[in-house]
């Protein structure tokens, strides 16, 4: 018995094509509404704001009244919300 030669060519199902490319799709900002880039807004402003403040506390404080190292409370204050909110929390001393 011979095999038969593969040639490379598969028969694609179009329906299949469609449901990948839909999950593929990455969301963009002008497919946000205005509500929702309202909401980004107000949380990229609150995040900056926190990192700043922390910041500013944390390098005008003694050193005596900061737990643990600066360089590690300022690379922190990159994560989001939870590195100032973790600082203000964790790394003052009263």
């Amino acid at each position: 018995m011979a095999a038969a030669a593969f040639t490379g060519k598969m028969r694609e199902d179009p329906s299949a094509r469609e449901t990948v490319n839909t999950m593929v799709k990455k969301k963009s900002v002008k497919d946000l509404t205005a509500q929702q880039k309202k909401m980004a807004g107000v949380g990229a402003t609150v995040q900056v704001l926190l990192a700043g403040f922390a910041l500013a506390d944390m390098w005008r404080r003694p050193a005596a009244e900061v737990r643990g190292s600066r360089a590690l409370w300022s690379a922190a204050c990159a994560v989001n919300f939870f590195g100032p909110l973790s600082y203000f929390i964790f790394g003052r001393r009263k």
